[in-house]
């Protein structure tokens, strides 16, 4: 993708919600398999242009470049939030719900030149993880443009 071509640049960090418990109660191999299958809902959601990426333990980024006038991002993490929510993971006595939560900050093309973008986007991008985590968990965080100023 040419850079002049970019209308929007998004980033979304997530992790999963008690994933600490999740663990304690069903094992690692569950663990494991939950992060697989999030990590497939993922992938089934977002576009080729996209790209995610598992940061440690139970915690990703995934990166939107949109071409478009209108910033898609937050209506796709939306999507894949109630995907998660929606699913089913493990199987018999096994079988639980889980959720993850997020966090998205985005900027536009005449942003790009801010002085260490990617580490305030990322850190945007945590913060807006966090206020989704104090809302309640399973919840959709969003940084606006102007915490980057």
């Amino acid at each position: 993708m040419l850079r002049g071509e970019l209308k929007w640049l998004s980033v979304c960090v997530f992790d999963v919600d008690n994933f600490k418990t999740i663990n304690d109660q069903y094992g690692h191999a569950s663990g494991d398999a939950l992060l697989t299958r999030i990590t497939s809902i993922i992938k089934e959601n977002i576009r080729q242009s996209d790209c995610i990426a598992r940061l440690g333990g139970d915690e990703f980024v995934i990166l939107f470049t949109d071409t478009q006038d209108e910033n898609h991002a937050p209506a796709i993490v939306e999507r894949i939030r109630v995907h998660v929510a929606s699913a089913q993971f493990g199987e018999g006595d096994v079988a639980y719900n889980a959720s993850c939560s997020f966090g998205i900050v985005s900027v536009t093309p005449d942003q790009l030149t801010l002085n260490d973008l990617p580490n305030q986007m990322l850190s945007s991008a945590d913060e807006a993880l966090y206020s989704a985590k104090h809302k309640g968990k399973n919840a959709v965080g969003i940084a606006m443009l102007s915490d980057l100023s």
